[in-house]
């Protein structure tokens, strides 16, 4: 049964461009067949808690509506709990910025071949052990926090394949060591 809390999406495998956009009701969304889902998506849903992406191997670039910027997540400040697909390639521009209750104590993506700017804005993470394939680390600016809550990230592992890191990548992420 689906209710507004309540969003079972069973037999759903593709979501589509700011399908849920600011549905401020939703708390819960069972996914168990999602393989495919659109910018937007879930923009703002700031009651959403939890939601199953095994099965999403890209999730998009933000939503360019209105000449506003739209990230899958984007303002979930609820979201507490993420489930990534061990084949996760790609996190768009936007996707959790301002996941403020989303926190990691580790992030393993071990086939990420791309990360957006500010994919993990205002997110807790603590450690980056795995960035998989990726070859560059995105350019920044002093707001912008490519890797979550600058006060939070004490290790990130630089995988041997990046050839680039963008300008101000890692500007004030003071909490670094030097493991």
């Amino acid at each position: 049964m689906t209710t507004l809390e309540t969003l079972d999406m069973t037999y759903v495998t593709k979501v589509g461009y700011m399908a849920f956009y600011r549905n401020t009701g939703i708390v819960t969304v069972i996914t168990p067949n999602l393989t495919e889902i659109l910018g937007g998506a879930f923009y703002n849903c700031t009651s959403l808690e939890s939601i199953d992406l095994s099965k999403v191997i890209v999730i998009p670039a933000a939503y360019s509506w209105n000449g506003t910027s739209h990230g899958c997540f984007q303002n979930c400040t609820s979201l507490r709990s993420v489930v990534f697909s061990k084949d996760t390639t790609s996190i768009g521009n936007n996707a959790f910025y301002n996941c403020t209750s989303l926190s990691f104590d580790e992030l393993n993506l071990s086939n990420l071949e791309e990360l957006g700017q500010n994919a993990f804005y205002g997110v807790k993470v603590k450690r980056i052990s795995n960035l998989g394939k990726l070859t560059a680390l995105p350019t920044a600016s002093a707001s912008t926090q490519n890797f979550g809550d600058k006060s939070v990230l004490e290790e990130i592992v630089i995988p041997d394949g990046i050839t680039i890191i963008g300008e101000r990548c890692l500007d004030g992420y003071g909490n670094l060591s030097n493991n």
